[in-house]
């Protein structure tokens, strides 16, 4: 007598997927939390464009801030005006994929242990902690040496996004003038802070240079 069976992958096999993993990640990364919104009122903007649509990256403008002298007192304004000038940039998207095995039916059947619970706590933590380290290391330039990260050393980027390492103008140490000659006192303190602060505000006004500033200190933040 045959039996029936529907399969995993079978067309009539119920499948529901939870929003709840993505809002926990959200609420866990600490990146998401302190730096990032949909508007202009924080360092990381997020793109919403491809949400409710199609296609597999987003263009969007750079408006420069004006800058030079203005006009003083009664002098003639005509000429004087500043233009707006923009730059063009691209952000790209892919897939990314992490699943745990739980093993058979009998391998949960031996265990007190919710295996699928387990599992989705562990994602939510694994996908928060991806999430934070792939910004730290795209706003460093650089993988770093840090063997605990997920992403392996030598990592470059994503495919269609390489991680660009900061120029001389976008790098500022806690003493000495390069990582080669950052010693033990060149620590996180509050005056190095302030310095870096100044800097990245004062930069950008008019100049071709943003005001990102990465900073190293000892320890070096890509350890």
């Amino acid at each position: 007598m045959s039996q029936t069976i529907i399969g995993l992958n079978s067309p009539q096999a119920v499948k529901l997927f939870s929003a709840s993993l993505f809002q926990q990640i959200s609420r866990r990364s600490y990146f998401t939390r302190k730096f990032a919104s949909k508007g202009k009122t924080k360092p990381l903007q997020i793109l919403t464009e491809l949400e409710s649509g199609a296609g597999d990256e987003i263009r969007f403008d750079l408006s420069v801030a004006i800058g030079g002298a203005p006009v003083e007192g009664d002098d003639n304004r005509v000429g004087s005006e500043a233009r707006l000038k923009f730059y063009q940039d691209v952000v790209r998207i892919d897939q990314s994929y992490k699943g745990a095995n739980l093993g058979g039916k009998m391998t949960r059947k031996r265990t007190l242990h919710n295996l699928r619970t387990l599992s989705r706590d562990q994602l939510n933590d694994y996908w928060a902690r991806l999430y934070d380290e792939t910004i730290f290391i795209y706003l460093s330039g650089a993988r770093g040496v840090n063997t605990a990260y997920t992403w392996p050393l030598g990592w470059t980027g994503r495919a269609n996004n390489a991680l660009q390492a900061p120029d001389s103008a976008h790098i500022m140490y806690g003493d000495g003038t390069s990582k080669a000659t950052l010693t033990t006192a060149g620590k996180m303190t509050r005056d190095v802070i302030e310095r870096v602060i100044t800097k990245s505000k004062t930069m950008g006004g008019g100049s071709e240079q943003d005001g990102t500033c990465l900073l190293y200190t000892s320890p070096s933040p890509r350890d």
